[in-house]
């Protein structure tokens, strides 16, 4: 019986090393999971207590920087997470089809409809002059003020400073 119970715990690490590895802190190689993830498995029950919204920012922007150099054709990271910003903070930048059924209460990112049959072919030199000709009222400040009977928004929490995971520090 201990045994069993054993091989459910040690599955468990598994399926959340792999879960997370490839949704927040995804790499270029699609399936590869760092090894520095191991260590917030170790204790399970302290696992649920992490930030992971803030690591996964954290990560995010660390990837935002590498893409950012001439060099870099990919990146890597959580990419719905990435297009769920622009979409609610860029407006202008992409047609976007909502989806009728969404209800507050849902995810964020459930709102979109983002399969091809809704996408609007957008080409990468088009794309990109269009992007660094935004201006301070092409960007929404506030995206979620639709959002405020669900969730509140306290100023408290716009965070100005270093976020950090494992080796990993940005400064935003």
């Amino acid at each position: 019986m201990r045994c069993q119970a054993r091989r459910w715990i040690v599955a468990a690490h598994a399926y959340l090393l792999h879960l997370v590895g490839c949704t927040l802190f995804s790499n270029k190689s699609a399936t590869n999971v760092h090894v520095v993830h191991l260590e917030a498995f170790c204790d399970l029950g302290q696992s649920g207590g992490y930030a992971w919204g803030a690591t996964a920012l954290v990560h995010m922007y660390d990837q935002l920087n590498k893409a950012s150099r001439t060099t870099t054709r990919k990146i890597e990271g959580y990419l719905t997470l990435l297009q769920c910003w622009i979409y609610e903070h860029f407006p202008s930048v992409h047609q976007c089809v909502t989806d009728d059924a969404y209800e507050e209460m849902s995810p964020r990112a459930s709102r979109w409809l983002t399969m091809k049959a809704h996408m609007k072919g957008i080409t990468r030199a088009p794309y990109r002059a269009h992007c660094d000709a935004l201006t301070v009222t092409d960007v929404c400040w506030l995206p979620y003020s639709d959002h405020r009977g669900v969730r509140g928004f306290e100023l408290i929490s716009s965070f100005h400073g270093q976020l950090r995971w494992g080796p990993t520090v940005v400064t935003v």
